[in-house]
């Protein structure tokens, strides 16, 4: 399946270049559309891999978003979706990114529900099926050593940090009382990029999103809360740690929905890459975050090749 999209005034930054957050709101879109086709039902976004920027899109460029189920697990599938960037002057199409994501199949009544079967045939398929077997192992690690923590946790950052709270209404919705996790991402992206520039003090773009696991629906009542803070600086980029809870006001209960790591660039007048200043950790609190931001930059390089 292909979504076709064309960069507009209203979703670039200052710098003219698409905001991260409208990006990945495509990639969710892209990819509900495959697998809602796929199950022929509702479904609902469990869990996002790492997204790696490889390339800025610019005002006026067109868009693709080439998505196709190629692993199922149960109630769960994962989709691809390859971004394709073409500029105003139809130059040669450009590789922006790609992403995977775990959807969950539901039935009439909102609950999990077993999906249609992807048999791989041919030896690319059969790679990208074991590609998906081993993320899919990944993301059960992550989510069982979530499961050993106190979910209700919804304590702060230590460091200079920066909250918004908003409804969820009705626009928003994605079926029934769900939101659609589109407009979460849209808006962990800008909350982030709030808290980067607050640091920083200059433009910056988004250039990565480590994986993001959803640890419960968010229903249309509720209360949303997003804090982020900085978590790790090096050189140009800066990591931002972003923590998203709901408050259903019905139950006076508090639930984490997710937790995010989006890495930004900060960018000079040319839009090229320029230093910031250094992040020095005092707190306990800070110092963990600095040594975890580290480690995922590492990975980051890693699976960048570089």
């Amino acid at each position: 399946m292909e979504l076709l999209r064309i960069v507009f005034p209203q979703h670039v930054n200052p710098a003219s270049r698409l905001y991260g957050g409208r990006l990945m709101y495509w990639i969710c879109e892209a990819g509900t559309l495959t697998a809602s086709n796929h199950h022929k039902g509702s479904v609902v976004l469990g869990a996002m891999e790492d997204i790696d920027i490889l390339a800025g899109v610019a005002l006026g460029d067109r868009v693709a978003f080439r998505s196709r189920v190629q692993a199922t697990f149960g109630s769960s599938m994962e989709v691809r979706v390859e971004v394709i960037k073409t500029d105003r002057a139809g130059r040669e199409p450009l590789t922006t990114c790609r992403a995977h994501l775990t959807f969950i199949a539901l039935d009439e009544n909102g609950k999990p529900t077993k999906v249609a079967a992807v048999d791989p045939a041919t030896d690319d398929e059969h790679e990208s099926f074991r590609a998906a077997l081993d993320r899919r192992s990944k993301r059960l690690e992550r989510l069982s050593e979530f499961d050993t923590k106190d979910q209700a946790d919804t304590s702060g950052f230590s460091s200079p940090s920066i909250a918004q709270a908003m409804r969820m209404v009705t626009p928003d919705m994605l079926l029934a009382d769900k939101v659609f996790a589109g407009e979460v991402m849209l808006c962990v992206d800008e909350i982030a990029a709030l808290a980067c520039h607050r640091y920083c003090k200059m433009p910056a773009v988004t250039a990565s999103l480590d994986a993001v696991d959803f640890h419960s629906p968010i229903l249309i009542h509720e209360h949303m809360r997003y804090r982020a803070a900085v978590n790790y600086v090096n050189n140009s980029s800066m990591e931002i740690g972003i923590r998203v809870t709901a408050f259903d006001p019905y139950k006076s209960k508090m639930k984490r929905v997710c937790t995010a790591y989006a890495t930004f660039v900060a960018i000079d007048k040319k839009g090229k890459p320029t230093p910031v200043e250094s992040f020095e950790p005092i707190t306990e609190d800070e110092k963990r975050r600095f040594l975890e931001g580290e480690a995922r930059r590492a990975r980051r390089m890693k699976r960048l090749g570089r």
